[in-house]
């Protein structure tokens, strides 16, 4: 999350001088700026219903790359993943972006 908050103030010119040498290296690196990478069966639900796939592909991509991750954190712990995965198929559907922040 805070990488995508990093990546916007540098798109807004909003960071000083000192905070863009701090974050430098994340901004050199190819490798950090990398495409979303969608796990298939995440990327399978998501195709499975034309509005939710239609409504995911237009929202951004730092929305994309926090909520793919934010279910990927919980891959370990099954109960969790789907009901994170069952939410955010409900909300995409729904054309609605969440937030945990409030």
């Amino acid at each position: 999350m805070n990488k995508e908050r990093i990546r916007g103030l540098v798109k807004q010119h909003k960071m000083t001088a000192a905070g863009l040498a701090a974050v430098k290296h994340l901004l050199d690196d190819p490798s950090k700026n990398e495409a979303i990478v969608i796990a298939p069966d995440i990327l399978t639900a998501l195709k499975e219903d034309k509005t939710t796939w239609e409504n995911f592909q237009k929202f951004p991509d730092s929305y994309k790359r926090i909520r793919i991750g934010w279910i990927e954190m919980a891959r370990t712990r099954p109960q969790i993943f789907e009901q994170r995965l069952r939410y955010f198929l409900t909300m995409t559907g729904k054309n609605k972006r969440f937030s945990m922040v409030q």
